[in-house]
């Protein structure tokens, strides 16, 4: 018995069946009329169209509809299009569009919230890219927005975005177009001409120190200057802009912001902020210009916004110039040079391309230059914590307990019965130091902190690489902070046997986190204590 085969329908009648069936539906009554949402740009319809529909389909998720004028059918996503049963109530709803029958909404900046109701308040039901459009239905009666203590310029609207969400959009920080008659907005050409997004930036961002990002970039952060307690920390609610560096502690105060020329000015303070791109911004408190025209008065976020860099939460400071040298706060405001509060931002009524004046002392520093960082600063600084407690543990691995013996000649930090000196390390970057004063003085720093019966403790960390220039007869530095003081005592080393030599670092070299000269000292030998 021969076993039957499956019948299969040829390609071309299941191609001509389909089309019968789309004939067909064309011609039974239509379903209704319908407002176009959203223009449809492959059939050169604009929003507000009315068109007459004759399928729907829920699995596909469209509208097959008649282009006014024409025999030709196309199809429309279902969320572009308003369907009702006469073309009289389609003509009608054309009215809640008013002036807007074309009209979008263009997003300056990311994040802007599409919200349920027309108030701050409203639950957010959509987030708008960058550079992003929705279609204006309506405008809505909506409560006021305000900033910073400001009501903010703009209108809610009743607005469509891209995937069919509907909600409600408050226009300070977006751009309105008309599609009949011009192009929607680029972003190059709305970001240099919309001062209240500069001044959201400041709000809405977290600033850190542009010389952060080029110790990051080079491999070299040094934690006593890239913390996370220095910054500029933008307070709308308080009208309150504070920046907090390591030598220069800064609260500024305003009663407004208003904008002169390309310049953010925070009306009864110093302060003035101009933007370099989006990512960097020049701050300057110097009050210079004080007398230039305040006009323009703006402001930006369209929430109030609560302190976004609360201290321990962001961190920025001012630019450093180049090879300048880095230390703790303590040396920075001891020696201006050494600083990194200092700023090498140029004048804000200069090029940001020009070259950077010499930085200031750190107790006049008046400027200041923030970047966006591209990485976590968190994980920047676990990352250095970890590179230094491995230094360390490469360092104590030769020896951690080490004993130096004076000699008759030495001159000791303090009188004392001492007759020998023991250093211990740990791995977890503490030291113990017995017998503190049998050690000569020009080896120590001035202040050992607290010394009980000739011990002193404190941390101790490998923070240094070796400047090329120092040459070869140096394996590497430690450095070592006495408990209760600020300063390093950072000590070049090398091992000759079970000798540890060891020398300070030349007062001054530090530079960039690189040791470059030894201290004109005889090295002091220390014999291995074991381990």
């Amino acid at each position: 018995m021969r076993a039957l085969r499956p019948f299969r329908v040829p390609a071309l009648l299941l191609a001509l069946f389909a089309a019968s069936v789309f004939l067909l539906g064309s011609c039974a009554p239509r379903l209704g009329w319908g407002v176009l949402l959203w223009s449809n740009q492959g059939s050169g319809l604009h929003a507000g169209t009315v068109v007459p529909v004759y399928i729907r389909s829920n699995i596909e998720k469209l509208y097959v509809v008649g282009v006014p004028g024409t025999n030709k059918k196309i199809e429309v996503p279902i969320w572009q299009l308003d369907l009702f049963r006469s073309k009289g109530a389609a003509q009608k709803s054309l009215a809640a569009f008013g002036s807007h029958t074309t009209g979008y909404l263009f997003a300056t900046r990311d994040g802007l919230p599409i919200r349920e109701t027309p108030t701050n308040a409203g639950k957010r039901v959509y987030r708008l890219r960058q550079g992003q459009s929705v279609k204006i239905l309506s405008e809505a009666q909506g409560e006021a927005v305000s900033t910073g203590g400001a009501t903010l310029e703009g209108s809610w609207f009743k607005v469509l975005t891209e995937d069919g969400t509907r909600g409600y959009a408050f226009s300070n920080t977006m751009r309105a177009y008309d599609e009949l008659t011009e192009a929607p907005p680029s972003l190059a050409a709305t970001a240099d001409a919309d001062p209240a997004r500069r001044v959201d930036l400041v709000f809405s961002r977290v600033w850190r120190a542009e010389y952060f990002q080029t110790m990051i970039d080079e491999g070299r952060v040094d934690l006593d200057a890239v913390s996370p307690r220095f910054g500029l920390f933008a307070d709308a609610l308080r009208r309150q802009i504070r920046i907090e560096l390591p030598t220069v502690s800064q609260v500024f105060n305003y009663t407004t912001i208003a904008q002169s020329g390309d310049v953010i000015v925070f009306e009864g303070s110093p302060l003035r902020i101009r933007f370099d791109g989006d990512k960097r911004l020049l701050a300057d408190w110097s009050g210079a210009a004080e007398g230039d025209a305040r006009q323009d008065t703006i402001a930006s976020v369209q929430a109030a916004p609560t302190s976004l860099a609360a201290p321990g939460q962001g961190a920025s400071a001012s630019a450093l110039p180049p090879k300048t040298a880095v230390g703790t706060a303590a040396a920075a405001a001891a020696v201006p040079e050494q600083t990194p509060a200092a700023s090498s931002a140029p004048p804000l009524g200069t090029s940001a391309g020009a070259a950077p004046a010499s930085a200031p002392p750190a107790a006049t520093a008046t400027k200041a230059t923030f970047v966006v960082l591209t990485t976590d600063l968190r994980d920047e600084i676990r990352a250095e914590e970890i590179r230094r407690l491995n230094r360390l543990a490469d360092f104590i691995a030769a020896g951690a307990s080490w004993t130096y013996q004076p000699s008759a000649s030495d001159a000791p930090a303090a009188p004392g019965p001492a007759t020998s000196s023991r250093l211990t390390l740990s791995h977890d970057g503490r030291f113990l130091w017995t017998g503190i004063e049998a050690l000569p003085t020009a080896y120590l720093p001035g202040d050992l902190g607290v010394v009980e019966e000739g011990r002193v403790g404190g941390e101790a960390t490998v923070r240094l690489a070796l400047d090329p220039a120092l040459g070869g007869g140096w394996e590497g530095a430690f450095s070592l902070r006495f408990d209760g003081t600020r300063d390093w005592l950072d000590l070049l080393y090398r091992h000759e046997g079970r000798t540890l030599l060891v020398v300070p670092v030349a007062p001054g070299s530090v530079r960039d986190l690189m040791a470059g000269a030894a201290a004109s000292l005889a090295p002091l030998a220390f014999s291995s204590s074991g381990s």
